[in-house]
């Protein structure tokens, strides 16, 4: 995303364990080299899963959206970008959205309730989602909706959103770790009327096939016009791979 205003795009970041931090690269006047790039830290964290450019406040610059698994400032949270002139300036200001001292996963920017504001949903160890629902424009209000998982699930990793049935409604695709046959390791939940209520219900995608999932990704590879989910697996040695959403058929 683009910090400071100058010399193109620069690299937002994220570390884990001991003095790890959430910071920029800011980027040089010839990126080639890579000496001259320089790192500005923003705020101490434990352990990083999601970093996302997104303008939380819509003041009309990108802001960083994070999910922190670790330590006892964990949760869910956004670095207020203040402009140019605040780009060297640590820390920046946090605004906590939920999770708190809570071990989060990857999270997803999402309308859940089609109120015009975009939402947050995570995965939360060890098995759980939650949907941290905005509840004001700038970003500084949320409150928390949790969402209940089936029984034959692993354990949480990853979330996306999107219409999986074309109903017209946002669903979610869940992905999992630990799921050891019979569980399943990756998955989507449609709620019925409302986000807001525990009537949620699960369908299949993968089955048992795959135990550690990881991130996951929404959309249309085969281009039929409705979004099949692109993961990775790492114990069974499924690499990277992607689930066709058999809602459209090509004829």
């Amino acid at each position: 995303m683009q910090v400071d205003g100058k010399h193109g795009l620069d690299l937002v970041a994220g570390g884990k364990n001991e003095k790890a931090a959430i910071g920029w690269f800011e980027a040089p006047a010839n990126s080639r080299r890579l000496a001259d790039w320089k790192w500005h830290p923003l705020c101490q964290v434990g352990w990083v899963m999601s970093l996302v450019a997104s303008d939380m406040d819509e003041d009309g610059d990108l802001d960083i959206l994070a999910s922190d698994r670790k330590g006892s400032q964990s949760g869910c949270f956004w670095l207020e970008n203040e402009g140019p002139n605040a780009g060297k300036r640590m820390p920046w200001n946090i605004h906590r959205i939920g999770g708190f001292r809570q071990e989060v996963m990857f999270l997803t920017e999402a309308d859940l309730n089609r109120d015009g504001l975009r939402d947050i949903i995570v995965a939360v160890r060890p098995r759980e989602i939650i949907y941290l629902r905005r509840l004001d424009r700038r970003g500084r209000a949320w409150e928390t909706h949790p969402i209940p998982l089936a029984e034959n699930t692993g354990g949480s990793k990853a979330v996306n959103a999107g219409d999986i049935d074309l109903d017209g409604k946002p669903d979610l695709v869940f992905i999992c770790e630990g799921a050891t046959p019979p569980k399943s390791g990756v998955l989507w939940l449609a709620f019925d009327k409302s986000p807001l209520h525990a009537s949620w219900t699960a369908h299949e995608i993968s089955g048992s096939d795959g135990i550690k999932h990881d991130l996951v990704q929404l959309i249309d590879l085969d281009g039929d016009g409705d979004l099949d989910v692109i993961t990775c697996e790492e114990t069974k040695g499924l690499g990277v791979f992607w689930c066709e959403n058999p809602t459209v058929r090509k004829e």
